[in-house]
């Protein structure tokens, strides 16, 4: 038994001791790298067992037909499962690398939420007189685009709104055009 074999059946252990927790998956992802990288026919060996155990399926399948013995009934085989996963499920199903949670402060501190600026218009004049709480993002139905959602605090009613809407919205302010504040409002409730 060689050590890459070693060191992937410790990580295999601890990967299913912890349920694939963060950690023993981030240790299988820095062990692929390092199998990456080396050129011994061994490390390319266990690379596939590292590929599939993390659901890169179509890359396990891609190495073992380079790597594989053909003449060999056990890889013959595995060369069959492998590619009717390949050819179905590909490399989609893959575990994410987790963050560390040095990488999530990282980011935390870069990237600023998407809700560090008011929004403007009505809004913002809302967001001022303290009515609005901070907003939350969400995804929409097809996960694709992202928008704020507003929620209105506990001692404002709709109508409450709408009156201060109107002495701040040009439409609003024409006579009988509080239809016009009331869709505005009525938007930002609805998701």
């Amino acid at each position: 038994m060689t050590e890459y074999q070693k060191t992937y059946i410790e990580l295999k252990k601890q990967f299913v001791a912890t349920n694939e927790g963060p950690d023993s998956v981030r240790a299988l992802y820095t062990f692929k790298e390092e199998l990456e990288q080396s050129e011994d026919q061994q490390a390319k060996e266990v690379l596939v067992d590292v590929y599939d155990l993390l659901d890169f399926k179509k890359d396990a399948y891609e190495l073992l037909c380079q790597i594989g013995n053909r003449s060999d009934k056990k890889t013959l085989k595995r060369l069959g499962t492998l590619k009717d996963y390949a050819e179905n499920w590909g490399n989609h199903y893959a575990l994410p690398k987790p963050k560390t949670p040095e990488e999530k402060q990282k980011e935390k501190r870069n990237g600023r939420p998407s809700w560090a600026c008011p929004p403007s218009g009505i809004t913002q004049t809302l967001w001022k007189l303290g009515l609005l709480r901070n907003p939350q993002t969400a995804l929409s139905a097809t996960a694709v685009a992202r928008r704020p959602i507003f929620s209105i605090q506990a001692p404002f009613t709709l109508w409450r709104i709408l009156s201060i809407c109107a002495g701040v919205s040009p439409v609003a302010k024409q006579p009988g055009n509080m239809t016009a504040a009331s869709r505005t409002i009525a938007l930002w409730i609805m998701v």
